[in-house]
């Protein structure tokens, strides 16, 4: 087992540093202006907990 685990733990070492590279050499990316999404976020969030009975009053709970 141990003539096994040598090569192995060479080769386990030395292949990410072979795959350095392997593209060409290493490019900047370009510069992108900031685009324009079109989402709008509003609203409001409530978190908490609450005891006792539901409430169903009819009209939703304003924040």
């Amino acid at each position: 087992m141990n003539l096994l685990l040598k090569p192995a733990l060479a080769l386990a070492l030395i292949a990410p540093l072979a795959a350095c590279g392997a593209d060409g050499a290493p490019v900047a990316p370009t510069r992108m202006d900031t685009p324009a999404t079109g989402i709008t976020l509003s609203g409001c969030v409530k978190a908490g907990v609450v005891a006792g009975p539901p409430v169903t009053s009819g009209s939703p709970a304003r924040c």
